[in-house]
């Protein structure tokens, strides 16, 4: 069963081409043939975009709310209008009816022609709003001549209205075009192309009419170049309202659909030129027909190319031209080299070029960066591997907008652009290599002015208050020198406390991430205690780990009653710290340590979580939050 939107599609063609189609065949060969034309063109060109606009949800388009009720009027209109022409050629009558579906084609037409390009590039619907009462009042005022067989004085006023706000309307999409960057400045020279033809067809309709008299010449002019521009105007509303960001139809049914729309202009400008050099000069419909084709395969080649490049460029976006996004895609890569974030522009770039829905760009690195813009739809995207020199080095998955498939021309520009994509992801990770490094250096650098932190509030300051009462003492008390001598041993511990700092801070292996190499250093420097190291899985904090292990080896050198000190480090970053000597030194170590760990993100655990006993003596910890 067809949904809502096909039957609304199916309504506006039968509304519009139903009546077009006999009204053009009833007056084929009558003076009323020339009207029928010009309105059948407005019917055939503005039913078929209304029907497709109505068809993908008319909302989601480019002034959705603004171009399709109108399109749908105008249609509607003129398929009346080309059956009015139709039946008043067959003497059908001269009754008010047959006048109004006469002018039925004014109210969309006329407001096409005179504001819609505005509005649509403005968004007001207060212009479309004045346009459309213009227009109405244009269709009254002439309904009333047919009536009254005379002219109306309001009518030329309100032509002059309707023509004033052309001209305005012209004016406005020109500054646009000139202010806007791409792709919103193309899509306003097509709104200005659309608004300089349909505003010629208007014009020239309001100069063509049979009553007046008119010459042969302004005839043919109505007749041939009236459908053309018609059919040229409609495509070009039809390719701005499908072109965004969020283009709600497929891009291939789009071009088809422009192309057809532009094809038939073309055919229909051969004819137009070929009946004007016929009537122009004296010559033959044979000799106007090769004139016209002379013309034509002057201009047409040209003319193709430029129209193709704009259309491809604003149905698809970068992936019309592979080295315009080559280079622009090289802009956001130098622009964002040296800052976080670059690979997010860049899928933010793409994204919007090729009119996706959704870019995600992975390394291929372990824990390589990845980064997402838009809506990447698993069911239907696409992927793109990314190879450098030495293998795969990441992915570029896609995915279209409202369920579509990736267009193979998208797939291809990405291909060509490859070689960018692929410097960009190793910028990246090298970018991520730089965060960690720096990250880890302030970490290391936090974690060793802890340890030092400790150390000189612990062992050091106090050393020093007691050399310093030690030497105030000297001048007062019974024996100078036994309080000198005393003074002298504890500054020379407190050397030699210093010196064990300095030499337990920072090791070359630590710099590195080479836990058991910064153990194994800190184990050769120092006899006693004893050091044990068991690293079998790497710590996510090396230096955590190391700097307590040090802090424990220090304070039982300087205390005394430890023998030995054993550290093991498993997975998932759990580690054990084992204190072997006398209970009641490492009682107050094992405390003192257990805090220092927890500051550091750590918390004990004990049997049930660890393969140690919970005495008094081991540190059983994991790793219990993110630091």
């Amino acid at each position: 069963m067809a949904d809502a939107t096909t039957v609304r599609a199916a309504l506006v063609l039968l509304l519009s081409w139903g009546p077009a189609v006999p009204g053009l065949a009833l007056s084929f060969g009558a003076p009323e043939s020339l009207e029928a034309v010009g309105t059948f063109s407005v019917a055939l060109a503005f039913g078929g975009a209304a029907a497709l606009l109505v068809a993908v949800r008319g909302a989601a388009v480019r002034g959705g709310l603004l171009v399709v009720p109108t399109f749908v009027v105008a249609a509607v209109g003129a398929g009346a209008s080309t059956l009015a022409a139709g039946l008043r050629s067959r003497g059908a009558g001269d009754g008010v009816g047959l006048d109004l579906l006469e002018v039925a084609w004014m109210p969309g037409g006329l407001t096409i022609a005179s504001v819609l390009s505005a509005a649509v590039l403005t968004g007001s619907r207060a212009l479309l709003g004045v346009g459309a009462v213009v227009a109405g009042g244009v269709a009254a005022t002439t309904v009333a001549e047919m009536r009254l067989q005379r002219d109306v004085p309001l009518d030329l006023a309100l032509w002059a209205v309707w023509l004033g706000l052309g001209f305005a309307s012209g004016v406005v999409v020109a500054v646009v075009a000139r202010r806007r960057r791409p792709p919103e400045r193309q899509i306003a020279v097509w709104l200005a192309l659309a608004h300089a033809a349909v505003l010629l067809c208007a014009a020239g309709a309001y100069v063509v009419d049979d009553a007046s008299g008119t010459s042969s010449t302004s005839a043919t002019f109505a007749a041939t170049f009236l459908p053309a521009a018609v059919t040229f105007a409609a495509a070009a509303f039809l390719l701005t309202a499908l072109t965004g960001d969020s283009a709600a139809v497929a891009p291939a049914l789009a071009r088809v659909t422009v192309w057809v729309l532009l094809i038939a202009a073309l055919l229909v400008a051969y004819g137009a030129v070929a009946a004007l050099a016929a009537k122009v000069a004296p010559l033959t419909p044979t000799s106007g027909g090769m004139i016209a084709v002379v013309v034509l395969a002057v201009g047409v080649g040209p003319t193709r190319r430029w129209v193709q490049r704009a259309v491809d460029q604003l149905l698809y976006g970068g992936s019309a031209d592979p080295s315009a996004l080559l280079r622009k895609v090289s802009e956001e890569v130098a622009a964002g080299a040296e800052g976080a974030g670059s690979l997010d522009a860049l899928a933010e770039a793409l994204r919007r070029s090729l009119r996706l829905g959704g870019v995600a760009i992975r390394s291929a690195a372990p824990g390589g960066p990845a980064v997402v813009a838009g809506t990447v739809d698993p069911a239907s995207s696409v992927s793109l591997e990314l190879v450098a020199a030495n293998g795969p080095c990441g992915v570029v998955e896609m995915s279209a907008e409202w369920g579509r498939d990736v267009e193979m021309r998208t797939l291809a520009a990405l291909r060509r652009i490859g070689g960018v994509l692929t410097v960009a992801v190793r910028l990246a990770e090298v970018n991520d290599d730089l965060l960690e490094a720096r990250r880890r250096a302030s970490e290391i650098a936090a974690s060793e002015r802890n340890l030092a932190r400790t150390e000189i509030e612990a062992t050091v300051e106090p050393m020093l208050v007691r050399i310093r009462d030690d030497l105030g003492g000297v001048a007062h008390g019974d024996d100078p020198a036994d309080q000198l001598d005393r003074a002298g041993t504890a500054l020379r511990a407190a050397t030699n406390h210093v010196r064990d700092l300095a030499r337990t801070l920072l090791p070359g292996s630590l710099d590195a991430g080479d836990l058991p190499g910064a153990l194994g250093e800190l184990a050769a420097r120092f006899d006693v205690p004893v050091l044990r190291a068991d690293v079998a899985h790497a710590p996510e904090r090396p230096e955590v780990v190391y700097h307590l292990v040090a802090e424990a080896v220090l304070r039982a050198r300087r205390d005394g009653g430890i023998e030995r000190v054993e550290v093991a480090v498993g997975p998932p970053d759990r580690w054990t710290l084992r204190l072997v000597g006398d209970p009641v030194r490492t009682t107050p170590l094992r405390a003192a340590l257990l805090e220092r760990a927890a500051d550091a993100g750590y918390g004990h655990h004990g049997p049930d979580g660890t393969d140690g006993p919970d005495d008094s003596t081991a540190l059983h910890l994991v790793r219990s939050e993110s630091r």
